[in-house]
């Protein structure tokens, strides 16, 4: 009898024991993930909105397109500084390629644009003096992070979001942007 009470006994605590490693196993299945979430967040703050200093970001195949008009593909730099803490601006936008139309064709004015930095990138009251056709625009860019090892910055605005930088001159047409840049 004692014998069988000692089993039970045993099996209870084995049984516990199995119980108390699931949960440390779902514990650390969970601090896992939350390590790994805070990790890709770390990751994702790139050189440029934690170091101060000015980086060149470049794409080699930014499309801009003003209202109905064609759809341009250029080769873009632009350097955000950060002048330390969170105030970060950018500036020196060029804009080349395609037989000279798109540095003569879409000029970017009021420069330096204040930049926020947080889950996403904006560039603020970005003004464009555009050609064809006729009319400029103005407004927020707003970009995304790359996932790639390079330090990219993703932007959409207009060709498959409902975003666009609105058209200043009315019925002129909006514009839209998107691309990739690098740093370095």
């Amino acid at each position: 009898m004692r014998r069988a009470r000692d089993h039970r006994a045993l099996a209870r605590i084995r049984n516990r024991d199995r119980w108390e490693r699931r949960g440390m196993l779902k514990f650390l299945g969970a601090a896992t993930a939350i390590i790994a979430l805070f990790s890709t967040s770390s990751a994702v703050a790139q050189t440029f909105a934690t170091v101060p200093g000015t980086y060149t970001f470049e794409g080699v195949s930014v499309t801009i397109q003003k209202g109905g008009g064609p759809q341009i593909s250029c080769l873009m730099s632009i350097d955000f500084t950060n002048h330390g803490g969170s105030y970060v601006t950018a500036d020196n936008v060029v804009f080349t390629g395609h037989n000279g139309f798109c540095d003569a064709g879409f000029v970017f004015k009021d420069t330096p644009w204040l930049v926020t930095v947080g889950t996403n990138i904006r560039l603020h009251d970005v003004y464009i003096k555009t050609l064809v056709p006729t009319g400029d625009c103005n407004g927020d860019i707003v970009m995304y992070y790359g996932m790639s090892s390079a330090e990219d910055l993703n932007f959409e605005t207009g060709f498959w979001t409902p975003s666009t930088l609105p058209e200043v001159s009315p019925g002129s047409g909006d514009c839209k942007i998107y691309g990739v840049i690098s740093w370095p």
